[in-house]
């Protein structure tokens, strides 16, 4: 008969909530902390304790930040005339590791509970605080990039004098591996990979991985071609590969 295991049982339960953890890697990590390694058990729940504590959503950008406002909205080196749009704050950490943006953020609650209304309000109201341009998060489909612009020029309605130059920039990110397209597609909130350019991709990466590159690069390269016939205002999130850059705009 099994001894009473309720807290262990509950601990794994816990950990089930969390994304991509199922029962197998919950019940491993649960084991792991509570008998392996105690302190790193008890290291992990004061470190969360500290962060439910601490953490809030930055009252400008909405973004991740322990005080009123983040260290992004606080740093007066930014570009205060670039703003990059973003569904949640965990996108803005993916764009700083890789230093992809110097502008500054602003957070959409939940791109499934947004309406488009509700978009063009928000783009709308930057611009009128003077805003020069807004930047899109890395755009892999070309119907959602003509939807976005179609509401960044509602946005701009009734907007007078300068503040009318305000662009619209869409992030195109290279894409050269599977790997990276899976974990866009699939780890990355209001991204979406279509599944010709992941078809293209693990075909090519049952070749080789030159064939990956190659594949990846014309996939990517077509995009840019595509998006600069209808709006010819792209920022290539290369992080200072200005090779890559070159090959995909030549």
């Amino acid at each position: 008969m099994r001894s009473n295991l309720d807290k262990f049982d509950k601990l794994v339960e816990a950990l089930q909530k969390l994304p991509t953890i199922g029962k197998k890697s919950a019940t491993r990590l649960a084991y792991h902390m509570v008998i392996k390694d105690s302190y790193a058990g008890i290291k992990i729940s004061h470190a969360i304790e500290e962060a439910l504590g601490s953490l809030r959503q930055c009252n400008s950008c909405g973004g991740m930040s322990e005080d009123d406002l983040c260290y992004i909205c606080c740093d007066d080196n930014r570009d205060e005339t670039l703003l990059c749009v973003v569904e949640n704050a965990k996108d803005i950490l993916l764009l700083e590791e890789n230093g992809l943006f110097d502008g500054r953020y602003f957070v959409l609650d939940s791109l499934e509970e947004l309406n488009f209304s509700s978009l063009e309000k928000k783009m709308h109201n930057k611009i009128q605080n003077g805003t020069l341009g807004i930047i899109s998060q890395p755009i892999f489909d070309i119907d959602n990039a003509k939807k976005l612009l179609e509401s960044f020029n509602i946005a701009k309605e009734g907007v007078e004098g300068d503040k009318r130059k305000a662009q619209l920039i869409f992030g195109l990110f290279p894409v050269t591996k599977l790997r990276t397209a899976l974990f866009l597609s699939a780890q990355v909130p209001g991204i979406h990979v279509p599944q010709f350019w992941i078809d293209a991709l693990e075909s090519a990466h049952n070749i080789s991985e030159v064939e990956e590159y190659k594949v990846g690069m014309k996939l990517s390269s077509d995009l840019f071609k595509e998006l600069n016939k209808f709006h010819p205002k792209i920022h290539l999130m290369t992080a200072n590969r200005f090779d890559v850059a070159d090959e995909i705009i030549s």
